[in-house]
């Protein structure tokens, strides 16, 4: 399982954990804490996170939580 810690873009100080996991070659679920994920299972915050796997990711912070 993979973790995000992705910042919103209107408020900087608010930030969202997105949980992802690779079941298969083609199948993966994930999972935001978002109000949009809550109500949808649909949210920026996913797509965004998905983009970054597919693009390479460029920079990753060790979180102490």
């Amino acid at each position: 399982m993979i973790r995000f810690k992705i910042s919103s873009s209107q408020d900087t100080s608010t930030a969202y954990n997105v949980w992802g996991k690779l079941i298969g070659k083609d199948d993966s679920i994930w999972q935001c804490e978002c109000k949009s994920w809550a109500y949808r299972r649909k949210c920026r915050h996913v797509d965004l996170a998905k983009r970054c796997l597919l693009d390479g990711v460029q920079r990753i912070e060790v979180i102490d939580d």
